[in-house]
């Protein structure tokens, strides 16, 4: 049950790590087919032609729930709800505004991904600089043991200091233990300054609707709550 439950949380981490990367050109796609005059259900057959998975899934399991008669708003509502993905309920929110209040939905699509563009990009940079954070962590933490060797080798009079008295045993535990504590203080510094997306995203339970490769399951449309009431009272509002 374990090698399950683990098999599973690292499949959505897959999933998610490509939906950040696919939403962008899949808002794109969307935006491209709607400013050539093609309706909402048209445009994500487009978008399930031109992406890759799992997006390409998700896009064709939308068009069939459609085609099934699930109301659209219905159908974005739970594909938001299933993911728990920010850029996912970006990207139906502004699908929703448009459907349901008017406006340019093309505009507002080219908007979104232009958005989440800029999220994968800041994401990016901030990984680079966390891993040149934990480069600098290491070299700090393993200095001071590299001084006292190259001290010994220079001198033998200190290693005799350090490994035979107590003054030296006490000196080389405490250096260690302080050694140590830094260490873990750099790390929990460098992981709490970047976060993984996939980490703070939420789902519904262990497994929720990924098959074993990380893609959207379609089949789970309608077995998921209604989309977040906040999220609908804003966009209300923002159509008033």
């Amino acid at each position: 049950m374990r090698d399950v439950r683990l098999g599973a949380h690292r499949a959505r981490r897959r999933h998610q790590r490509l939906l950040d990367r696919q939403l962008p050109v899949l808002a794109a796609t969307l935006a491209s087919s709607v400013h050539s005059g093609a309706n909402l259900a048209m445009a994500l057959e487009d978008a399930a032609d031109a992406s890759p998975e799992p997006s390409a899934a998700s896009m064709a399991a939308l068009r069939a729930a459609i085609d099934r008669g699930v109301p659209a708003d219905r159908a974005l509502s739970d594909w938001a709800s299933a993911e728990s993905h920010p850029g996912v309920s970006l990207l139906v929110t502004s699908v929703r505004l448009g459907q349901e209040h008017g406006g340019d939905l093309g505009v507002a699509l080219d908007a979104v991904s232009a958005s989440l563009l800029d999220r994968v990009e800041v994401a990016d940079e901030a990984r680079a600089l966390a891993s040149q954070a934990r480069s600098s962590a290491a070299v700090l933490v393993a200095l001071p043991p590299f001084g006292a060797l190259c001290f010994c080798l220079l001198d033998p009079a200190v290693a005799a200091t350090l490994f035979t008295t107590p003054v030296g045993w006490a000196c080389l535990i405490i250096g260690g233990g302080l050694d140590a504590i830094g260490a873990w203080v750099l790390t929990r510094m460098v992981d709490r300054a970047v976060v993984d997306p996939g980490d703070v995203t939420r789902s519904r339970d262990a497994t929720g609707p990924w098959d074993a490769t990380g893609s959207w399951d379609g089949n789970h449309l309608g077995d998921v709550t209604e989309f977040d009431h906040v999220a609908g009272a804003g966009v209300a509002g923002v159509g008033r």
